[in-house]
């Protein structure tokens, strides 16, 4: 995370389908906390996924924003 951020890209998005969520890696989508009327699709161009830290829950947007990311990585 970027400090002083509170928007981050998460890794999802449904770019395929709309409205059928998946994460980049291809893991299954099988938790979601989306804000309150979320996802919206807001003028059919919201297809990733991002957090908002400054309410703690999901927000479909813009692939075009330019946010901070959040990445997984496998623990050995």
């Amino acid at each position: 995370m970027v400090p002083g951020t509170t928007r981050n890209w998460i890794g999802g998005h449904d770019a395929v389908q709309d409205g059928q969520w998946m994460w980049t890696d291809g893991s299954v989508f099988d938790y979601n906390y989306w804000c309150s009327g979320q996802p919206d699709n807001a003028v059919n161009k919201e297809n990733v996924l991002e957090i908002n830290f400054g309410n703690n829950c999901w927000n479909d947007f813009f692939k075009e924003a330019q946010l901070a990311y959040i990445c997984a990585r496998t623990l050995y």
